[in-house]
């Protein structure tokens, strides 16, 4: 997982790909990265704190789910919209598998 404020202020980085190994993206983990152009966010990130992207002036693309968003506000509100269906699909499937 990306614990809270990890990357907070570096302002040399331009590109994030997270592994999938990632479940958690902490509050404001990328925050203050004034370089950040664009990001990858695997499906297995189901946890995404507060302010994450905060002051993130060069971020044009965030990648997640097989989908490019060009604007923080639509990728948050499709992160949403995943989790939910997420969480309704494994409610009603013991396994959990999808």
């Amino acid at each position: 997982d990306i614990g809270n404020g990890a990357f907070q202020w570096c302002t040399c980085i331009g590109e994030v790909y997270i592994p999938n190994s990632v479940t958690s993206i902490g509050n404001q983990a990328f925050s203050w990265c004034l370089s950040l152009r664009e990001i990858s966010i695997p499906n297995s990130v189901k946890n995404l704190g507060n302010y994450v992207f905060h002051a993130c002036p060069m971020l044009e693309h965030i990648y997640f789910n097989g989908n490019v968003y060009n604007d923080v506000k639509s990728f948050l509100k499709a992160f949403d919209d995943y989790r939910s269906a997420y969480r309704l699909f494994t409610s009603h499937h013991s396994c959990g598998i999808l």
